[in-house]
């Protein structure tokens, strides 16, 4: 199943402490590895320690400018939302494409 290419979008203002290195680690274990995973970090605050090979971009304060980044990836056709502080289970993603297909869904 791993013709799903999928990048992972993460907003933060970088306070969520061990839930985002949990959130990382849990997005590196999928079943499914995502291509890229960005961390778009607001203005003002300071980085978060890196966890893995995740990428951080600075963005202006307020959530609209957030979650309205989206990685330029023309490899991928899916884009995983989350915030700071999720844990994905390890077939998580695995199961979101199963039921994708299931129900003929893009």
């Amino acid at each position: 199943m791993n013709e799903h290419r999928y990048n992972v979008a993460i907003r933060t203002v970088g306070k969520a402490g061990d839930k985002f290195v949990k959130e990382i680690e849990s997005l590196k274990a999928q079943t499914i590895s995502p291509n890229r995973i960005v961390v778009y970090i607001a203005e003002g605050f300071s980085l978060p320690p890196q966890v893995a090979d995740e990428e951080y971009v600075v963005v202006p304060k307020g959530l609209v400018h957030q979650r309205a980044v989206i990685p330029d990836d023309e490899e991928v056709d899916y884009l995983l939302i989350l915030d700071d502080e999720v844990f994905v289970p390890k077939d998580a993603v695995e199961q979101m494409f199963h039921m994708m297909e299931d129900g003929e869904c893009d």
